[in-house]
């Protein structure tokens, strides 16, 4: 009993894996001096957030490589023995991508240091991928409608919408794209249709940190897909910090349309206000962080709508149209058929289920040609609600391992 139930554990854990795809970074690097290559030189790598170091030292190719990094800055220092120490600051880890350092450490002593300001990997050098980083700076300060930052998407080259909520990327079947977020999967992939435009975890300007869009040559590791949609939820750091906020749009300060005014109908009501906060911070210092999100979406409306509908005349079945001559006349539809048909009235079914539901007699005259259909306006109101909740763990549990969890909960009552 006990080997089973080892054993179903270990497929379970295998199963997690399966399903999970990338969402760290990777380091890689050749450590050069004036004569070559330098093996056995030693990397440290500092996460200039929570303070975690990394190291490893260069093979005999001078090579080194550092996996599974959380996207963020990070401090590289390279030190050998009859060079000076190299410190590259600000090297910035994108989600699903590999970052090439190749620095040449110049003969001098230890004590000595040499600093660059590394910045982003503007150009892949590591491997065939053509994708591009959109960062929490960008995020938080393009204009986006909505608070939706995949709206970004369309700022990419070779992604396209047809207007009707379908992105397509590089002329793919927008079912060809997946969305991760922290490695997990978000789609609805049953339906899968407009995958871009239509996640059930809906992302906001707040509740992701940055996402990387790869739009060709997708590695195997960052799972099904052509095209590929990486988001990160953002971490918390050894400092506290957060922020709340509220958005409101409303009728009051809105334009009505020129042809609404020409024809003196006022605006449509209209209040939407988006609400919530967040905050991130260490639980304990240097070794567990948090970062918490809430935001609720109000949306108040009404619109005016316009409808065709049988006039009272049709709805009894006596249809008017107009002959060669321009003479108005009249036909009743059972009693021009009964005789062959035996339809003398309308079916009970169709009168209870359908043309109960419409109204009766028409309020517009502008609608319809009046002679069978006629104009209704109305007004539709079009409240929505919803609201989402996201929270993140991180513990380093030492300077090799490090635990994770995301819990991410969406409420639209339209999905």
């Amino acid at each position: 009993m006990k080997k089973f139930t080892f054993a179903m554990l270990l497929v379970c854990m295998f199963a997690v894996s399966a399903l999970a795809q990338s969402n760290t970074g990777t380091l890689v690097g050749t450590v050069s001096g004036p004569d070559g290559v330098i093996p056995g030189a030693a990397v440290t790598l500092t996460d200039n957030t929570t303070g975690k170091e990394r190291t490893t030292t260069t093979g005999g190719e001078g090579s080194f490589s550092i996996p599974q990094l959380d996207p963020g800055t990070y401090t590289v220092k390279i030190t050998a023995q009859g060079f000076k120490t190299f410190t590259a600051t600000d090297i910035k880890i994108d989600i699903g991508r590999e970052y090439s350092l190749k620095p040449t450490l110049e003969v001098g002593n230890i004590s000595e240091s040499v600093t660059v300001v590394a910045g982003a990997d503007v150009l892949n050098s590591t491997n065939a991928e053509l994708s591009n980083n959109v960062s929490s700076r960008q995020i938080q300060d393009l204009p986006l409608n909505g608070r939706n930052p995949l709206g970004l998407i369309g700022l990419q080259p070779g992604v396209a919408s047809n207007g009707a909520q379908g992105t397509s990327i590089n002329g793919q079947r927008s079912t060809f794209t997946n969305i991760t977020r922290d490695g997990i999967n978000i789609q609805d992939n049953f339906i899968r249709g407009n995958a871009v435009d239509f996640t059930p975890d809906r992302a906001t300007t707040d509740d992701i940190s940055e996402f990387t869009i790869t739009t060709q040559n997708a590695s195997s590791d960052k799972g099904y897909g052509a095209s590929q949609i990486q988001e990160v939820t953002p971490r918390g750091d050894n400092n506290w910090h957060g922020g709340g906020w509220e958005y409101n749009r409303n009728n009051k300060f809105a334009a009505n349309t020129f042809f609404r005014n020409a024809s003196r109908i006022p605006k449509d009501p209209l209040n939407q206000n988006q609400v919530g906060g967040k905050i991130a911070g260490p639980i304990v210092h240097n070794k567990l962080f948090m970062f918490a999100y809430y935001e609720k979406f109000l949306r108040n409306t009404t619109s005016t709508q316009n409808r065709t509908i049988l006039t009272p005349s049709a709805r009894q079945g006596i249809f008017t149209y107009v002959d060669n001559a321009g003479v108005i006349r009249q036909v009743n539809l059972f009693t021009a058929v009964g005789g062959t048909t035996g339809v003398t009235a309308i079916n009970p079914l169709v009168q209870s289920r359908f043309l109960a539901a419409i109204p009766a007699t028409g309020n517009n005259t502008n609608i319809g040609d009046q002679l069978n259909t006629t104009g209704y306006t109305f007004a539709q109101t079009g409240n929505q609600r919803r609201d989402g909740f996201v929270t993140r763990i991180d513990y380093d549990y030492s300077a090799k391992s490090t635990i994770s969890g995301t819990y991410s909960f969406k409420r639209d009552p339209r999905i």
